[in-house]
């Protein structure tokens, strides 16, 4: 297990977790047409970054670089060929338009003993989000993020940039900008007359 620390919050990755929600998330996509790893790598990214913007911390914990087709777990191959190797998944590759897409197909229920309810509220919440969505079109939705954008091919991507934005600045963000500059300068000489 390997402790991750970002800005004044700390976590495990949990490999277990990521096992078991990789296991849930091509379950609840079994059967449709949009299931392959790409869909899948972004539903995971997604959890854990939506849990991590309301709580503070994500729900494996796992590292995600970037990858060409968007956001993926560092090491999900690995994880996906111990699934396949104790015969919880099946790992098939289909062949076309251009790639190979490999398809996880579960061969056991989940452990959700592992996770909390709102947690899997939150990865549901994505997946209803998501399921139906092209998957190109989410695969570029998350080549949005600033995070995605100022990584480089195999570079971690960083759960805090979930936070950045960027969208060009409009005149009320100037001016929000304004106030909150000047009430800094107010703060730091009052801190700087207090010291003195």
């Amino acid at each position: 297990m390997t402790t991750v620390t970002s800005g004044s919050s700390t976590w495990r990755y949990e490999e277990d977790k990521l096992k078991e929600l990789l296991l849930y998330v091509a379950q609840r996509l079994f059967g449709t047409s949009k299931n392959g790893s790409i869909k899948l790598n972004k539903i995971l990214f997604f959890s854990d970054a939506y849990a991590y913007a309301i709580t503070g911390k994500p729900i494996t914990g796992v590292t995600y670089i970037r990858r060409r087709f968007g956001p993926a777990p560092q090491g999900i191959v690995d994880i996906q060929n111990k699934l396949s190797m104790a015969g919880d998944a099946e790992i098939v590759e289909l062949h076309g338009l251009g790639r190979t897409q490999k398809i996880v197909i579960p061969k056991r229920d989940p452990n959700l003993a592992l996770f909390t309810a709102p947690e899997i509220k939150m990865v549901d919440a994505v997946i209803d989000a998501l399921t139906d969505m092209d998957t190109d079109f989410v695969s570029e939705m998350s080549h949005t993020l600033e995070g995605w954008r100022s990584a480089q091919e195999g570079e971690p991507i960083p759960y805090f940039t979930i936070f950045l934005d960027n969208s060009p600045l409009n005149l009320r963000d100037l001016e929000v900008g304004k106030v909150i500059a000047e009430q800094l300068k107010d703060d730091l000489d009052k801190f700087a007359t207090a010291r003195a």
